[in-house]
């Protein structure tokens, strides 16, 4: 459900957007300032009510009760089987919580949450309509967060409750930002953050995020994968202490026993075809991975993500299915994996 209003505002200052939602001009904003992205194509469900935090526990991969009014967390909504329905960011709002994702999952999380929230006193809701997400990022944007609300979230995944709104520290090799905003708010506060910082296209925001390794699980790629086939453990978005969640035997399965295979990579390759969510990538034989997020860094190179099998990745050259010369170039992960999800070592007796 798109924000109109804000839409209407952001329109006035020269925005447009493609039919993912994406902002796509100011594609090039100046490199010396911090730059502020619209995250339209992001979608936030509302879970409310005194029955929310038992509810979620017994469905989330993450611990409810680390959630506080300054602490975010990653999290995922699994399948009995264990694949990922919704991938998300969760946070502390009023009597319950707020889970921000990709707008074209948050239908369906709606209705699967929906078939179990019967038994609590608490209530579902798409809110995207009523509120704004910015991604504010680069040198200089805690300065300006500083500047402006005299306080600023200093660790990743931080908090800090403003009027009509969050403010939340995400992942990056700079300082960057998630600003969770009610309409009104946003609009009151966009003078101030344009006095210090430029307005730049979504895919600029796509690619920090790229950088920091973050998962992503939009609509086609919905029960594709478990989540540590997206790093979200090594994220903090899995707790394996918590008790029984939805999908959390096999979850625990896949960590105790060490037979993980496929993990998440940071990569770029150069494509004479666009790049697309799923796209098939093949080494020695075929289907050894594919494509979940990525943005175009100059015309006809990209950055992405891609779910890669391990052993395959790190001794073979990978490629883009059908273009054998479009071969893969792994980047190194900014943050590092148990090895023993991959093998667990068994003492000897």
């Amino acid at each position: 459900m798109m924000n109109n209003q804000w839409q209407r505002f952001l329109s006035q200052h020269g925005a447009s957007w493609d039919e993912a939602g994406y902002q796509t001009h100011f594609a090039n904003p100046p490199a010396d300032r911090p730059w502020l992205s619209d995250l339209s194509y992001l979608g936030l469900l509302s879970c409310q009510g005194e029955g929310a935090e038992k509810f979620l526990q017994g469905q989330l991969t993450c611990h409810l009760g680390q959630i506080t009014p300054s602490q975010t967390s990653l999290g995922g909504l699994c399948t009995p089987k264990g694949a990922l329905l919704s991938l998300f960011r969760i946070n502390r709002h009023d009597q319950g919580y707020l889970l921000g994702m990709p707008a074209d999952t948050l239908a369906s999380t709606l209705q699967t949450l929906n078939k179990y929230i019967v038994f609590f006193k608490a209530k579902l809701s798409d809110v995207s309509a009523e509120w704004v997400r910015l991604g504010l990022q680069g040198q200089g944007a805690d300065n300006i967060l500083l500047a402006l609300f005299d306080d600023c979230p200093t660790q990743d995944h931080q908090q800090l409750a403003i009027a009509g709104g969050y403010l939340i520290r995400v992942p990056g090799q700079q300082p960057r930002f998630e600003l969770w905003l009610q309409t009104e708010a946003a609009i009151q506060l966009w003078p101030a953050l344009m006095e210090h910082a430029s307005f730049a296209a979504s895919q600029l925001w796509e690619r920090s995020e790229i950088d920091a390794g973050l998962p992503w699980l939009p609509a086609a790629l919905m029960e594709s994968y478990i989540p540590q086939m997206l790093n979200l453990q090594a994220l903090g978005g899995v707790n394996f202490k918590k008790g029984c969640y939805t999908g959390q035997e096999i979850v625990a399965r896949m960590q105790y026993r060490g037979s993980l295979k496929r993990c998440l990579f940071i990569a770029e390759v150069n494509s004479q075809v666009p790049l697309s969510l799923g796209m098939q990538i093949d080494g020695e034989r075929a289907n050894l991975g594919q494509v979940v997020r990525f943005v175009e860094l100059s015309p006809g190179h990209y950055r992405l993500l891609a779910v890669l099998y391990k052993e395959e990745a790190e001794s073979q050259t990978l490629y883009l299915s059908g273009q054998p010369q479009a071969s893969l170039t792994l980047l190194p992960l900014p943050y590092t994996i148990d090895p023993e999800v991959f093998e667990r070592k068994v003492p000897k007796l």
